[in-house]
């Protein structure tokens, strides 16, 4: 995914990935600088917020659950917002994204009865 301001590209390596470490990385434009954001957890899709400081990824392939992770693109450091039940169709991926104000994070989940749902969580309360 392209940051906002289109100066770099964020991607995953997945968890298969035979050349490690694996996680959330960026490389600019120009293709002259990239790092790992974050490799604490299987990240399986990401997004970068608007104003540039954070990613949100979420977790798998593996089982029915799936975490919803918060990392501070400057130091890396990554929180858990939460934990979730996939929805077991397609395209039950939980797939994160923030709110154009970089506020808050979306994704969907499955309720406990087996519905697809929306989930918002607002990043301020869980800092």
């Amino acid at each position: 995914m392209w940051s906002h301001d289109g100066e770099r590209l964020y991607f995953v390596k997945y968890g298969v990935s035979p050349l490690t470490p694996t996680g959330i990385y960026y490389v600019t434009k120009d293709g002259e600088r990239w790092g790992c954001v974050n490799s604490e957890h299987v990240h399986w899709h990401a997004a970068v917020s608007p104003d540039g400081r954070w990613t949100v990824s979420d977790t798998g392939p593996g089982g029915t659950r799936s975490r919803i992770v918060l990392t501070d693109v400057r130091n890396g450091k990554s929180a858990v917002l939460c934990e979730i039940d996939r929805w077991k169709h397609h395209p039950g991926h939980p797939h994160p994204s923030f709110s154009p104000d970089s506020s808050k994070v979306a994704f969907t989940y499955e309720d406990e009865s087996g519905f697809l749902r929306v989930g918002c969580i607002d990043i301020d309360s869980v800092l």
